[in-house]
């Protein structure tokens, strides 16, 4: 079973990063997807160290623009076709 985390909020880094550990102890493999306001918990390390234990993880390019501008993004960026595809491949979608 796979998890895809869509991250749309920007006040539920806390209850994130620990649903990944979690994840992690009980190796379920997790997928996360970055859009609107949830883009900004980019800049929280503990959250983009959860990115980097997952399957994939992706921000959506205007959401990174947004909170981030000109900078690099620290995951892959994507579009909503990226998050569609991603949906397509989890066995369970979060919403957080």
């Amino acid at each position: 079973m796979s998890i895809l985390f869509v991250i749309t909020r920007p006040d539920t880094s806390e209850v994130f990063v620990n649903l990944t550990k979690a994840c992690a102890r009980k190796c379920l493999p997790y997928m996360c997807f970055f859009t609107g306001s949830g883009a900004s918990q980019l800049s929280d390390d503990s959250v983009v160290k959860a990115t980097k234990l997952s399957m994939r993880s992706v921000v959506c390019e205007h959401s990174w623009q947004k909170f981030f501008g000109d900078a690099s993004s620290v995951i892959e960026e994507g579009s909503q076709t990226t998050h569609s595809e991603l949906i397509g491949q989890a066995d369970k979608v979060v919403s957080l």
